[in-house]
């Protein structure tokens, strides 16, 4: 608790940043398909499917930054999206 606690108030705003940006991700990736179901099927599930990978990407993203910062490792942003080339070890 207290190496998590210390973590998370010495890198705040960077926290902060992440939470809005995937925050943001998240909600687009919901909000976006529903839009576009109601002119499109297919496109509303092309869309999704797209939107599904992306929302993998920053799951990693999330992932690595977690690694890092328990290894006692700065995250970055670029953490999030920067380990693409692992999506498919990762979905199987």
């Amino acid at each position: 608790m207290k190496f998590g606690w210390t973590t998370t108030r010495t890198n705040f705003s960077f926290f902060l940043k992440i939470i809005l940006i995937v925050g943001a991700v998240y909600l687009a990736g919901g909000l976006i398909p529903e839009q576009i179901k109601e002119a499109d099927r297919v496109t509303s599930t092309a869309v999704g499917i797209i939107v599904w990978i992306i929302q993998m990407i920053v799951g990693i993203g999330l992932t690595k930054i977690a690694i890092k910062f328990a290894g006692h490792q700065k995250g970055e942003i670029a953490d999030l999206y920067n380990h693409y080339p692992l999506f498919f070890k990762y979905l199987f």
